[in-house]
This record gives structure tokens, sequence and C-alpha cells, in this order.
């Protein structure tokens, strides 16, 4: 198995916890309850570690794109979209702010794109785990 989203299920189902501690998700799709968001945080990157782990370490390499025409990616194109106008709106702010000319033409189309390396969005949800196992405890 070589698939990270067949690995993470797998890993997700079999998972055994004590029924006093509550519920955790068997799968990624769904709406999770608050306590499945808990539980889910304190396995996350031990889950995302199995998945995506290659020879024991997570590699330092972008994800593969989705397919445009599938639903993921074009979901991904939306928020890629949306990403982009946020950061002109943000820029063009930040430069009336600054008492700067505003030339609309120098904050058209920029060529940024979501980050999709393994690495960095591990540590991205390490850090997000860690912060919401520290503001519930």
């Amino acid at each position: 198995m070589n698939n990270p989203y067949e690995k993470l299920e797998t890993f997700l189902g079999s998972i055994w916890w004590p029924s006093t501690i509550g519920r955790v998700p068997t799968k990624i799709l769904g709406t999770l309850k608050a306590d499945q968001w808990w539980n889910f945080a304190t396995v996350l990157p031990v889950a995302l570690y199995y998945a995506w782990q290659q020879n024991g370490k997570i590699p330092d390499c972008d994800s593969p794109r989705p397919a445009p025409k599938s639903k993921a990616g074009a979901a991904f194109a939306k928020t890629e979209k949306l990403l982009r106008e946020r950061r002109k709106a943000y820029r063009m702010h930040i430069a009336q702010q600054s008492g700067r000319t505003v030339v609309v033409a120098h904050f058209e189309e920029d060529d940024i794109s979501m980050d999709r390396n393994y690495q960095r969005h591990f540590k991205a949800v390490l850090d997000a785990c860690s912060a919401i196992c520290i503001w519930t405890a």
C-alpha cells in the first residue's frame, strides 16, 4: 500500500480507544464532533507520519497536484484564486496605509500557489495539534 490516503484510513481504523476517552474518527470524510477533533489532534501527527513516511522520514518534496477536472482539483484552484485575491487586497491596503501611490497594475496576478511540501505541512500540523492540546488541557 503506497497511497497516503489509504494508509491514513488504515491507521485510523486500527486505533483502539478505551470507551472512557471518547470517540476518534475512523474515516477522514464527514463531519467531526468537538470531542472527535480533540482526539484526532492527539493522533494526527502520528497518523500523518505513518501515511507519509518513506524509509523512516517524511520526504522533502511536494505532494502531487490534484487532477484539474476532479472535485479536489476544482477546490484547490478555487482556494489558490482566493489566496491570490486576499494577498492582492492586503498588499494594496499596506501600500495605502504607508502613503504610497497605489498602481493597481503592480498588484495584478502574482505567481502564488499553495505550499504542497510534505515536511512543511507536517510541521504546521504539529504546531496546530500542539496548540489544540495546550489550549484544551
